[in-house]
């Protein structure tokens, strides 16, 4: 058995995406967290054997019906510990993976669990020094410990903490999150050249339909 535990917020005006909301306004932001979401839980429900978890800040209903995990109290160290430590209860291996990673596929999940077949963890980086998925088939307590969250330097923090417990990892590919008006241009930009960033963030870009610095209120 093995979990997919996705790491999200209410997609609600005001709580989701904020840092997007100087482009796109709060209703805005939320319409492209709702839609990450799906796409990413879409992603997810594809991956065999796999039990597909929302891992939420708060509790919520989603379009699936799935479990909703709620996070302990701490930094976001605790809350990936904490989360990766109730998958392994009743799974072998466990992913967490964000809510806000454009063009996620079931392959890119299907190969960090490939990678955990002979390996005690997984992180698939992003360009920004962090990192959108973290997988693993223990999680010591302490493991997400003294990392600098939002950094340039998370992933190779976390690395470093992935050594000093002696756990033999893999890294899978590069790619981005969603999160900065900067991260929007780009998803604009390649959604625009064709490339294929989810069918429901598609459908958001296109409904839009607006100039980077057009507010939707």
């Amino acid at each position: 058995m093995r979990t997919i535990c996705i790491f999200a917020k209410p997609p609600l005006p005001g709580k989701a995406k904020t840092r997007l909301i100087p482009a796109l306004g709060s209703n805005g932001a939320a319409a492209v967290a709702r839609a990450l979401l799906k796409d990413v839980v879409d992603a997810a429900v594809q991956v065999p054997d796999s039990h597909v978890v929302i891992s939420a800040s708060e509790v919520f209903q989603t379009e699936e019906s799935l479990p909703v995990w709620l996070q302990p109290e701490g930094d976001l160290g605790v809350r990936i510990e904490r989360t990766l430590q109730l998958a392994l209860k009743s799974s072998d291996v466990a992913v967490a993976v964000g809510a806000d990673t454009p063009g996620l596929t079931p392959a890119m999940l299907a190969q960090a669990f490939d990678t955990l077949q002979n390996k005690d963890a997984v992180l698939g980086p992003t360009n920004d020094g962090g990192y959108y998925l973290v997988g693993a088939r223990c999680c010591p307590n302490g493991l997400f410990q003294n990392i600098r969250w939002s950094n340039k330097e998370t992933l190779q923090d976390t690395l470093r903490r992935f050594d000093e417990f002696k756990l033999d990892y893999g890294v899978g590919p590069e790619w981005f999150d969603l999160d900065t008006p900067d991260d929007w241009r780009r998803v604009q930009s390649a959604i625009r050249a064709g490339f294929d960033l989810g069918a429901n963030l598609t459908k958001v870009v296109q409904s839009l339909g607006i100039t980077n610095d057009t507010v939707i209120a």
